[in-house]
């Protein structure tokens, strides 16, 4: 009797969760900031601080993670 192969998971299903997990504490993080806003920088370095780049890019990220599941949820038969 033959064994059965197991079935391996592509790279890119784990480079979604990890896109996933990251934009989602970037993201959690960038959300945290609109509601407690930091002490602005006394050189003026935060000058696009108003646009929230962290809540943008992290659903980006959060997107993306999730495109990359979706499409690699599929074990891969060899």
């Amino acid at each position: 009797m033959s064994e059965p192969q197991a079935a391996m998971r592509s790279i890119w299903y784990f480079v979604g969760i990890i896109l996933t997990v990251m934009g989602g504490i970037i993201l959690l993080t960038g959300l945290w900031n609109l509601l407690v806003p930091p002490e602005p920088a006394a050189d003026g370095r935060n000058i696009f601080q108003h646009l929230h780049p962290s809540v943008w890019w992290g659903a980006f990220m959060v997107v993306c993670g999730l495109v990359y599941l979706w499409f690699n949820r599929q074990p891969v038969r060899s």
